[in-house]
């Protein structure tokens, strides 16, 4: 469940290269990919492999549905995500709401300020919901995270319902990196501030540089594929767009600046073929491209 992000955005391009054309393994310019085809059948297990083991508290009996009414949807959940990847799972457990929570904050993560509290009484209500995210994203999916909602059916029973939601990130085909082999990156950098600044642009030679902007830009992960919208900030303070451009004999690979300010969608185009994979945005490229365009 990201929050809106303040960041720089990127654009990759790859610039004039002398050397003979290095070997890919991708399919040729003009073949066609399926975003997150590779990535999605791991997150699809994945999914299935965290709901099976989702913490219930002891006694929890699982329902074929929602026992109970307004337990039908991700109401503490905002992030971004694949929802055809959400996986759910309905219970009753023999514990009132409040020790259901306790049982929660004792065993999990959950971030238990989530859950709703009678102002006027100040005690937990019957009703509320839980989440907490997992350390365990990888290059092929998004943090996955929890959600636990809760409603009371009696003094001692509570119903529960237990989601694990991930989304697929596209994956990250041969034809979406930069050859290793480059012997010269153009940079472009423009100001996206409030006062705008003249545009800054630099030829970079230096083997040290040019390695370690395709270093930086082979390692992105893949932006999360198949999910609906998503919260963008707004320019606050020095925020700027990189473009970065690698050619290489035969060949252009454009990274382009995404969606400034979301923390995603940086979108590639190979030999003016625009390729369905984005990639995530990410302030470690840009401050590695900052870093070679300071130092040209």
């Amino acid at each position: 469940m990201r929050a809106p992000m303040l960041v720089a955005v990127a654009v990759l391009v790859t610039t004039g290269c002398q050397a003979a054309p290095p070997a890919r393994t991708s399919p040729a310019p003009g073949s066609t990919h399926h975003a997150g085809t590779a990535n999605r059948t791991l997150a699809t297990a994945e999914a299935a492999r965290l709901i099976r083991d989702f913490p219930v508290p002891p006694g929890a009996r699982e329902q074929a549905s929602t026992p109970v009414l307004r337990l039908q949807h991700l109401r503490a959940f905002d992030g971004d995500v694949d929802r055809s990847l959400t996986r759910t799972r309905f219970w009753t457990v023999p514990l009132s709401a409040r020790a259901a929570v306790a049982w929660y904050a004792a065993h999990t993560p959950a971030n238990i300020s989530g859950a709703f509290f009678d102002i006027a009484k100040k005690q937990l209500s019957p009703l509320g919901d839980l989440t907490w995210e997992t350390a365990s994203g990888s290059d092929a999916y998004s943090a996955p995270a929890y959600v636990v909602s809760y409603k009371r059916r009696g003094p001692h029973a509570t119903a529960l319902r237990t989601d694990v939601t991930l989304a697929a990130r596209y994956d990250r085909a041969a034809d979406t990196k930069a050859p290793t082999n480059l012997t010269e990156v153009e940079i472009d950098k423009q100001a996206l501030n409030a006062t705008p600044a003249p545009p800054d642009s630099a030829r970079v030679t230096d083997p040290a540089e040019i390695a370690r902007i395709v270093a930086a830009f082979n390692g992105l992960h893949g932006d999360d594929a198949n999910v609906a919208g998503f919260a963008c900030g707004s320019p606050v303070g020095e925020v700027d767009v990189y473009t970065v451009t690698f050619r290489w004999p035969g060949h252009i690979l454009v990274a382009d600046p995404g969606v400034p300010l979301c923390d995603r969608g940086r979108g590639l185009t190979l030999d003016g073929r625009k390729l369905p994979q984005t990639l995530e945005d990410s302030d470690t490229f840009d401050n590695v491209v900052q870093g070679a365009l300071t130092a040209s």
